[in-house]
């Protein structure tokens, strides 16, 4: 492939949503890159020590990640898509900055509130939160609640106790993780909060 190939084929992708599958990286710490809106799905970002990835937050449709690529040149935490999900390049918002850092005061408020409380709250929580919004989707398609392991970590619960508090596990194996089927949500608005 020709060099100029290369460069076009990599501008096209700067500008063009990408999906990503669950549990696959979108950035590491360190990286460099540009903030990415986040049109359908979750994704977990991690801040990384020496005993591994710990949860620090969550996106959701309309959320904005990896702005601080911006501002430092690199990013600071790791993405990875917790359910499959599409982001697109952020671009300079039509709406203003302090609108941007408003969303994500609540979205760190609705976090710190997956944490505490009784664990059936904490999990009703995560839930509801990562199905808002939810609208039919025009061709039946579904999505995935993420893997046990990930909700026990978001809520600071045990994998055993979310197992055990997730409603409709009757019957169910307890060794294998559930999948709780939403409907997708609609990708236009949240492609407007992008905007």
């Amino acid at each position: 492939m020709s060099e100029q190939k290369v460069k076009k084929t990599h501008a096209v992708a700067l500008v063009q949503p990408r999906n990503f599958k669950r549990g696959e990286c979108v950035y590491a710490p360190g990286d460099q890159g540009q903030a990415w809106c986040v049109l359908s799905g979750a994704v977990r970002l991690d801040t990384t020590d020496a005993q591994g990835p710990k949860f620090a937050s969550l996106a959701l449709p309309g959320d904005v990640i990896g702005a601080e690529a911006l501002v430092g040149g690199h990013y600071a935490f790791q993405a990875r898509a917790l359910t499959p999900c599409v982001l697109t390049p952020w671009k300079e918002p039509k709406t203003s900055l302090l609108g941007l850092f408003a969303a994500t005061q609540r979205r760190a408020a609705d976090v710190v509130a997956l944490r505490g409380g009784r664990a059936a709250d904490r999990v009703a929580r995560l839930v509801r939160l990562l199905g808002a919004g939810l609208e039919p989707a025009l061709d039946g398609s579904q999505i995935v609640m993420p893997r046990l392991r990930d909700v026990a970590d978001i809520t600071d619960l045990t994998v055993e106790t979310v197992s055990r508090v997730t409603p409709g596990r009757t019957g169910e194996s307890r060794g294998r993780p559930r999948r709780t089927p939403l409907v997708r949500r609609a990708s236009a608005a949240a492609a407007l909060a992008c905007t």
